[in-house]
C-alpha cells in the first residue's frame, strides 16, 4: 500500500491556501494538514485536518508541527501585503510585512526541517509573486519581503539539496485574491496631509478594486501546485501569470531606465501623481 504524502500548507483561510487544500483533498494519494491564523474563518471540507498556526509566533508551530510525525511537503502560502509609499510607511509596519512574508516562511521551515532530515527526503515550495523579481511604486515593503525570500530560497536551495530536500519558489502574477482587496493593508499615515495621499487613494480604488475583477482566477495557481506535489524533478523558479510572464521579459531585455517608465505608466496611469508629472 503506497503511503500518501503528508502536505502542509500555511495560509488556507482564503485565496490560493485555500484553493490548494481544496483541490489536492479531492487527491487520495496525500493527507492534507491546512493551517490558518483565525480557524473562525474555516471553510474548508471536512477531510482536511485545519491547524492553527500563526507564523509569526513560532510556539504555535511548533505546538501543530508537534502533531505530526512525517511532513513530505511544506507550502509557505502565508502572506499579507502592505500598500504605501516609503515615506508614509513606518519602521513598525514595514517590520510587520517581513514578520509575515519573510521571517514567517523561515519560522516554518526552521520547524520542519528536522522532520525531513529523519525521514532523509522534502520539498519545500516558497509562494513568492513576481513583485519578487520586479517593483513597483507605492508597493515597496512588499517588494522588499518578497525580494528577501527570494534571495534566501536560493541560499536554501543550495544548502538543502545535499540532503535530497528539494526548495522551489513559485511566481504568481495578479490573480483574483483577497490579498490586494479586502485583506489589503495600507500606511497609518497616509492621510490627507499626505503627498502621496491621492494617488494611495486611487491606486485602492482604480488600479487594486476594479483591476481585480478582470484578473485570471486563483485555481490556475493551484492546479500548478497540485502538479508540483507530484513531478519527480521540478524548476527552482516557476512564474504562473501572462502578465508575470510579460513584465519579467521586458525587465530582462530592456534597459532600466525604459522599463521603469513602462510600470510608472500603467501604475501612475490616469492618477494625479502621474499627470502633474506630465505637466511638469
Amino acid at each position: 500500500m503506497e503511503i500518501k504524502k503528508n502536505v502542509l500548507i500555511t495560509g488556507c483561510s482564503s485565496g490560493f491556501g485555500k484553493l490548494t487544500a481544496e483541490l489536492l483533498a479531492k487527491d487520495p494519494s496525500v493527507k492534507i494538514y491546512a493551517s490558518m491564523r483565525d480557524l473562525s474563518k474555516n471553510k474548508l471540507s471536512p477531510q482536511i485536518e485545519v491547524l492553527m498556526i500563526d507564523v509569526t509566533k513560532p510556539e504555535t508551530i511548533d505546538a501543530a508541527v508537534s502533531k505530526l510525525n512525517r511532513i513530505d511537503i511544506l507550502i509557505n502560502n502565508a502572506g499579507a501585503a502592505l500598500g504605501g509609499f516609503f515615506e508614509d510607511l513606518t519602521y513598525q509596519e514595514i517590520f510587520s510585512q517581513f514578520k509575515v512574508n519573510f521571517f514567517g516562511v523561515q519560522n516554518m521551515i526552521r520547524a520542519v526541517l528536522p522532520l525531513m532530515h529523519n525521514q532523509g527526503s522534502g520539498r519545500i515550495i516558497n509562494i513568492s509573486s513576481i513583485a519578487g523579481r520586479v517593483s513597483y511604486p507605492a508597493l515597496g515593503a512588499y517588494n522588499a519581503s518578497k525580494w528577501a525570500l527570494e534571495g534566501f530560497s536560493e541560499s536554501l536551495y543550495l544548502e538543502l539539496k545535499p540532503f535530497n530536500i528539494d526548495v522551489c519558489l513559485v511566481e504568481p502574477g495578479s490573480f483574483q485574491t483577497k490579498i490586494f482587496e479586502e485583506n489589503a493593508q495600507f500606511s497609518s499615515n497616509c492621510n490627507k496631509d499626505s503627498k502621496y495621499y491621492d494617488y494611495t487613494k486611487f491606486m485602492i480604488e482604480t488600479r487594486i478594486k476594479k483591476l481585480n475583477k478582470i484578473r485570471p482566477k486563483p485555481i490556475r495557481v493551484a492546479k500548478v501546485l497540485a502538479q508540483i506535489i507530484h513531478k519527480k524533478n521540478i524548476k527552482f523558479r516557476i512564474l504562473i501569470g501572462s502578465d508575470a510572464k510579460i513584465t519579467y521579459l521586458l525587465k530582462c531585455i530592456l534597459p532600466h531606465n525604459i522599463f521603469a517608465s513602462i510600470i510608472n505608466f500603467f501604475a501612475l496611469k490616469d492618477s494625479i501623481l502621474f499627470k502633474n508629472n506630465v505637466s511638469n
